[in-house]
């Protein structure tokens, strides 16, 4: 367990990124990848986990207490294992974990402390880097660091 922590905020056109890891912490600025899967609930996420050419539905759990339905994918031929557990009530997605068979490893991704439709003022998702950090904006096509 690495004890991992990120913050995404997504302003319609980048995605930034605030992440604790052992190694530091560490801010991204990107663009909005059109075809990655990202999202944590809805029709894309839905999709995604459908299109899986081995896809199973499991026994119901609970996650945080939270009831949740149970996907389970297998990739490359079994060595590649991902499940899903959406949020009964909300569609969102409370968990996911990854197994790779080839390196023995196993990532867990929880996701708690959900909102819906909560009202805030418009400057509220306005990205501001914590002091010390460097902003790596890979928005900008020479690569360097700079502010949003």
């Amino acid at each position: 367990q690495t004890g991992e922590r990120r913050l995404e905020i997504f302003d319609g056109q980048f995605v930034y990124t605030l992440q604790d890891v052992h190694a530091g912490t560490f801010a991204f600025k990107e663009r909005q990848r059109t075809n990655e899967v990202n999202v944590i609930g809805g029709p894309r996420l839905l999709a995604a986990i459908n299109a899986s050419p081995d896809l199973t539905l499991a026994p119901d759990e609970l996650v945080d207490g939270f009831p949740t339905y149970v996907f389970k994918t297998r990739q490359e031929g079994g060595k590649l294992e991902i499940d899903y557990l959406i949020d009964q009530d909300t569609g969102l997605m409370r968990k996911m974990e990854v197994r790779d068979h080839r390196a023995d490893s196993v990532l867990t991704y929880t996701y708690s402390d959900f909102e819906l439709d909560p009202s805030f003022p418009d400057d509220h998702f306005t990205f501001k880097l914590p002091a010390g950090i460097e902003l790596q904006d890979s928005t900008q096509s020479t690569g360097n660091a700079k502010s949003p």
